[in-house]
This record gives structure tokens, C-alpha cells and sequence, in this order.
């Protein structure tokens, strides 16, 4: 036992905030890859295993007050096992280029954006939010009001109640990212970004196939370009794409 594990168990809280949307069991949904959890693998990743573990049971037994989202900033308060329950923050520095992808998003997935942020989003909308990756590269702080002094089971705890929030609402995307029905107005005098498009690749079994042979090639001596052309062929046959691109090179 720790230092920090002896201060009994937490108070219970009446009402409290529970996830469930995220915690299942002990493990994150495999598929989530959202806002909300980003900001869990975060926590995870900068806490040991029963940290995080303790922190799950607080977000399952709903050991969290309150929480309020507001631009750039989770605040919470965390019933532990002081009479005080601790104050916890996790914040960031949203990037005006990472808010806008956010805008650019709900434009995009949006049938009518002038009606506004919808509070339950469609399948087609969060995957238009998760491809964004808002969280790419911006760093991400948390603090707790507890003795323990670095990421903590209470903040591992807002961590899976605030994805709850996040990863179900893009009302609380769009708040955490600063972004307001105003702004999906104000945006409809520009064109509507066009959707992301898919290039086609190779599947992973012929890129491996065609290392190899290309490696023994280039082992065995010089080969020429026509030579390389000729030994790939064999192996595959390029996607449109790809043989569009040989075609155009072989002109030049």
C-alpha cells in the first residue's frame, strides 16, 4: 500500500456524474479514437496502473460533483475520501487552425448548419469530428487540489466522465473548442470544404512482396527503372492512381 491509498475510502457522493459510455469494464472501448478519448489515453499514459485503475471506479461510481466545459477547460469537483472534495482541471491551448477544422467539420457533415450545433450527433458526424484529430500535438495539462501531486485517480476520473460528455455530444465538442451556432453561420458566405479524399494504396501483403523482390534486385546489382517496372507488374496490378502516375513518368 501506498502513501496516497491511506486515506480510506471515498466518501460516497448522492447524484453524482457516472460514465458509462466509455468504461466498460476496465478497458476503453477498442474503437473510441475521439476528443473525449484522447484526453483518457493522455491521463492513462501519464499515470501507473493503479492510479488508473482507481480512477476508473470513481467514474463509475459517480464520485464526480460536478463538471462544467467551457472553452479550452474541464473543471470538476471529486469526492474523495477528505470532507473537501478536490477541485480538478484538465485544460489545453486550442489552436485557432484545430477550431477551425472543427467548423470546417459541421459544415461538411451538417445537412442545414444554419440551424445550429445538434446535441446528439449522427455516426456520419463523429466520424467527421474524430477525423479531425482536434487533440494532435496540443499538449494537454492536468491538476488536482489532492496531496498526490501529479496526474491522479480524480483526474483520471473527470478524464472518462468528460469523454462521456465529449465523444457523445458535439454540443460539448463544439464548447471545449470554442466553437458556437454563431460560427457555423458566419462561415456559410464560404464554399463548403470538399470531403477528405481516400488515395488508393497498395494492400500490405503485395507492399511486403514487392520490398522483398525489389531488395534481392537491388542486392544482385544496378537494375534499371524498366527492369523494376517490369518485376513489380508481375507482383501486382497498380490501382488507377498509381498506374495513372507510372504512365505520366514514363512520358516525361
Amino acid at each position: 500500500m501506498s502513501w496516497w491509498d491511506d486515506w480510506g475510502p471515498a466518501l460516497p457522493v448522492e447524484g453524482g456524474l457516472v460514465a458509462s459510455g466509455l468504461v466498460r469494464g476496465t478497458r476503453i472501448v477498442t474503437d473510441a479514437r475521439g476528443v473525449g478519448a484522447e484526453i483518457i489515453t493522455r491521463m492513462v499514459e501519464r499515470s501507473n496502473q493503479g492510479i488508473v485503475t482507481r480512477g476508473r471506479a470513481y467514474a463509475r461510481s459517480g464520485q464526480t460533483i460536478s463538471m462544467t466545459l467551457e472553452p479550452g477547460r474541464i473543471h470538476a469537483l471529486v469526492q474523495g475520501s477528505s470532507a473537501q472534495p478536490y477541485s480538478v482541471t484538465i485544460a489545453c491551448t486550442v489552436p485557432p487552425a484545430h477550431r477551425q477544422r472543427l467548423i470546417d467539420a459541421f459544415r461538411h457533415a451538417l445537412s442545414n448548419p444554419a440551424a445550429g450545433i445538434p446535441a446528439r450527433g449522427s455516426p456520419a458526424l463523429r466520424d467527421e469530428i474524430d477525423a479531425c484529430e482536434l487533440l494532435s500535438g496540443v499538449p494537454i495539462t492536468a491538476k488536482c487540489t489532492c496531496p498526490y501531486g501529479a496526474v491522479c485517480k480524480h483526474c483520471v476520473a473527470l478524464a472518462y466522465i468528460a469523454a462521456d460528455r465529449l465523444d457523445g455530444s458535439p454540443v460539448a465538442v463544439a464548447t471545449f473548442f470554442g466553437v458556437r451556432d454563431e460560427d457555423l453561420r458566419d462561415a456559410l458566405d464560404g464554399p463548403i470544404p470538399d470531403a477528405p479524399v481516400e488515395v488508393e494504396r497498395f494492400e500490405k501483403k503485395q507492399q511486403a512482396r514487392l520490398a522483398r523482390t525489389l531488395a534481392r534486385l537491388d542486392a544482385s546489382g544496378a537494375p534499371t527503372r524498366d527492369e523494376l517496372l517490369q518485376r513489380a507488374a508481375r507482383i501486382l496490378a497498380p490501382p488507377p492512381t498509381v498506374r495513372s502516375q507510372l504512365d505520366l513518368e514514363a512520358t516525361e
